[in-house]
């Protein structure tokens, strides 16, 4: 087995969005983020501490090495916080334009966004959660390409600094209070004290 260096970490992602995110979060507190992917098959469940611990477990028996992976999810208040763990086929079913139209309106529109990691380093696997409130807003706004339309960058205005979109405000900004910068502050403070 490969040696990482403790100041290195494998992110398996298909998703080059994610990873350009978690690279930018993890380089600002000198932690290197090497990119892989490995295909996996995610399982549709609400228990999402589940569904990543199946995904790291699954990577890891394909690398075998210490590494994460992680679950962005959206959840809406009004349907039961609803769709967690079936995010990804919610954005696919549900355009950003149909989504604002559904929750985007008083008493409809509380939300939360949660990353929950997984990491594997053979032995156990550690699950670490970040999340944000915030709100669906009326209509999609920000950019309609590259990153800005990533997940549902366009439809959710966290809570705090105010009402714009992850979009309008831009990747910068997001990642200062994101849900993926607390999982992965969680991550990071692990394996800083796991290392030594």
């Amino acid at each position: 087995m490969t040696v990482v260096e403790p100041d290195e970490l494998i992110f398996v992602t298909g998703n080059g969005h994610k990873f350009q995110e978690a690279r930018n979060i993890a380089e600002a507190v000198g932690v290197k983020l090497v990119h892989r992917a490995a295909p996996s098959q995610e399982i549709q469940t609400d228990d999402l501490e589940d569904l990543v611990a199946r995904k790291a477990r699954e990577a890891f028996e394909q690398l075998l090495r210490p590494l994460f992976v992680e679950h962005t999810s959206l959840h809406i208040a009004y349907i039961n916080d609803f769709p967690g763990g079936y995010t990804s086929a919610f954005l696919q079913s549900f355009r950003p334009e149909r989504i604002c139209e559904l929750f985007g309106q008083p008493g409809r529109d509380a939300a939360t966004g949660r990353t929950t990691i997984g990491y594997c380093d053979g032995l156990r696997i550690r699950t670490y959660q970040g999340s944000i409130s915030g709100r669906i807003v009326p209509a999609p706004r920000g950019p309609t390409a590259g990153w800005g339309s990533f997940g549902w960058n366009r439809v959710f205005a966290p809570d705090d600094p105010g009402d714009k979109t992850f979009a309008e405000m831009g990747e910068a900004a997001k990642n200062v209070i994101s849900m993926r910068r607390g999982a992965l502050e969680q991550l990071f403070d692990y394996r800083k004290h796991a290392v030594r």
